[in-house]
């Protein structure tokens, strides 16, 4: 699915996914939903076209523009 999305727009528009930004210390994060009964959840962090995190604010500019995900880790969000 990641592979195939032109921009994380793509991705958002699959609602099952639940995509959306994290806060606190994971800031610049964003979550993917793999199973919500279960917990389980893809943490990506989204890089700009020069391969960096973001400093952009609108959150909808990010979904547009982002092409490259960096995969962090598939977390359970209740542990």
């Amino acid at each position: 699915m990641l592979e195939n999305a032109v921009t994380l727009s793509d991705i958002k528009q699959l609602q099952i996914y639940n995509l959306h930004p994290l806060s606190g210390d994971r800031e610049g994060q964003y979550a993917l939903d793999l199973g919500r009964k279960l917990g389980f959840r893809l943490i990506i962090i989204p890089l700009n076209d020069n391969c960096e995190e973001w400093d952009e604010k609108d959150i909808n500019k990010i979904y547009k523009s982002t092409k490259i995900t960096l995969i962090w880790e598939v977390s359970n969000h209740y542990e």
